[in-house]
């Protein structure tokens, strides 16, 4: 017993100097911590200028000079000074980092500069607040959303009637859709470009453009203007009665003829004028209506109809004459349309037809056949009586002319029937042998009494067609 009651003391000593060792370890290693979570500091390697930063240790080493930079391992930078003499950088020293963390807690370090920048503050999310609220916008047909003041808007499955179509006049073969969104919370960068605004439920415009007349080679007058009328019609496809849904994965309206429908005309007008050398002029006016009809997503259908006139001005400026030709489409007033579907209409003589509503083509001219001024040929008459007497009168003169010629040829007495024809005998001779021919045309007197007439008529004759040519 004595000996263990002896060894109590000494085992309560050892305890003790235990339990100390364990506090010096304990506060050993906390002074340890502090020692190694010591900031970051710059030390110059041959001077030993200490600083917070790379270029606050290059400038204090090297003063009055221009100074860089350059990076030289993970932990170090060189320090470059120029030579202002030959414009070079020349190294001239370097600074290592020491320590393990920036000073402040939410600093970042920048290994490019060695410095401990500032975080920074992150803005609050604005489409946040907007979360639910509702925002239509239009644009391209399956386009599901949008960004709106850097917001993405979405569509809105939810709404009763959440697509409506609709065109611009811009480009009427092309259909858009006006949809019904809401905010999703989102961000984004910028505006995709759709519409913000809803479309006109009608929207009409017009364009005109002329080109600087030209001459020709030939010296004709050459100008042409073009002039575009569009109008467009964005009634809603529900309020005419149709209904939205998707037809070979394209959201339109499904009934036929209660989309959007746009009809564009475009006018082209050419005009040659030609100057003669007499003063007068000819005029060719060229006119070329193209059209284009559309009626809900890519039903379009097009006519062109081409109109040419021609007319003439005398050199005393009076109007000489006039002809005009058509081909195309819309030449007849018949009213039959040639849009594409079953369109049947029926013209009724006035270019105002009927035409079915589904498939409807492009109306024809409008316009009544009126009854031209009434007129008589007295005028004429007049003119032909007065040429016919200026014939008979050089007729006259004529016959005269050729009757006194003929008469004096045959020495014949036309009025009393009597005369006397020549009668001959002409000596021939054929070598040494002489005889007489006789000549006689008294022999033939009866005959040749109707001669007389047979000249008369052809001479009457000749001189009616010279005349009547004149």
């Amino acid at each position: 017993m004595g000996s263990k009651g002896l060894n109590k003391p000494l085992l309560l000593l050892r305890m003790g100097n235990s339990f100390y060792r364990v506090v010096l370890a304990l506060v050993l290693l906390g002074s340890g911590q502090f020692v190694f979570a010591q900031n970051y500091y710059w030390k110059h390697g041959s001077t030993g200028i200490e600083g917070i930063s790379p270029i606050s240790v290059c400038s204090a080493a090297h003063p009055d000079t221009t100074l860089r930079l350059r990076e030289y391992g993970d932990n170090r930078f060189w320090c470059e000074v120029l030579r202002q003499a030959d414009n070079y950088w020349m190294q001239a020293g370097y600074v290592v980092r020491y320590g393990s963390t920036c000073p402040r807690p939410d600093d970042i370090y920048n290994p490019a500069t060695g410095d401990c920048d500032p975080a920074k503050e992150t803005e609050p999310n604005q489409c946040q607040s907007k979360i639910g609220q509702s925002h239509s916008f239009g644009g391209d047909m399956g386009q599901m959303e949008t960004c709106v003041d850097k917001c993405i808007v979405v569509v809105d499955a939810s709404s009763s009637d959440p697509v409506a179509t609709y065109k611009k006049p811009g480009d009427i073969s092309k259909t858009y859709w006006w949809v019904t969104g809401i905010f999703s919370g989102e961000e984004c960068a910028a505006s995709d470009g759709t519409d913000n605004n809803p479309p006109a439920p009608t929207e009409s415009a017009s364009d005109s453009e002329c080109t600087p007349t030209t001459t020709t080679d030939d010296g004709s007058q050459v100008s042409t203007c073009t002039e575009t009328k569009v109008e467009v019609d964005n009634q809603g496809c529900v309020a005419k009665g149709g209904s939205v849904g998707s037809v070979n994965g394209v959201m339109q309206c499904v009934a036929a003829n209660k989309g959007p429908k746009a009809n564009e005309t475009k006018t082209t007008t050419k005009t040659e004028t030609t100057t003669k050398p007499d003063g007068s002029k000819t005029e060719k006016t060229t006119k070329t209506t193209e059209q284009k009809n559309c009626s809900g997503a890519g039903a379009c259908s097009s006519n062109t109809t081409t109109n040419v006139n021609n007319s003439t001005t005398n050199a005393d400026g009076t109007k000489g004459g006039e002809s005009s030709s058509c081909t195309g489409a819309n030449c007849t007033g018949d009213g039959k349309g040639d849009g594409s579907g079953s369109g049947d209409g029926k013209g009724e003589g006035d270019g105002e037809g009927e035409g079915e509503e589904e498939g409807e083509g492009p109306p024809g001219p409008e316009g009544t056949l009126k009854q031209g001024e009434g007129g008589d040929f007295s005028e004429g008459i007049t003119e032909w009586d007065q040429r016919i007497t200026d014939v008979r009168a050089d007729l006259d003169q004529k016959l005269g002319e050729y009757s006194s010629l003929f008469k004096g040829v045959f020495d014949l007495d036309l009025g009393t029937g009597g005369g006397s024809l020549p009668c001959e005998n002409i000596p021939i001779s054929f070598g040494t042998t002489t005889t007489n021919l006789r000549f006689c045309l008294a022999d033939y007197s009866d005959p040749l009494s109707y001669l007389r007439y047979a000249l008369l008529l052809g001479a009457a004759a000749l001189a009616a067609v010279i005349i009547l040519r004149g």
